[in-house]
């Protein structure tokens, strides 16, 4: 189940919204309101979602030009939503180090 408030690593409260998550997915950083921590989601697994992003838009592209059969096309954001849900899901949340 996807949660509207997340736990900061740092400060262990549940203060990043669903928005702030979802925007890590996108590589962006995002701060915490309480602790004003930099987190970004954890760039291993995020570079492994990443890569199953392209996957799943070369796999489903080249599968409907063999077939030739575009409605294989229509998998694509099916597919890239349940990717999006996963990354919401298991990719956690770290912190950045600071800046001195």
């Amino acid at each position: 189940m996807i949660r509207s408030h997340y736990h900061c690593p740092n400060c262990k409260r549940a203060s990043i919204t669903l928005r702030e998550k979802h925007s890590t997915g996108l590589w962006k950083i995002i701060t915490c309101p309480h602790c004003h921590r930099r987190l970004t989601a954890l760039p291993l697994l995020l570079g492994l979602f990443a890569g199953l992003h392209v996957w799943n838009i070369a796999w489903f592209t080249l599968w409907s030009y063999y077939k030739a059969n575009p409605l294989w096309l229509l998998m694509i954001p099916v597919v890239w939503l349940i990717l999006d849900i996963l990354t919401l899901r298991f990719v956690p949340l770290a912190t950045l180090k600071r800046n001195n």
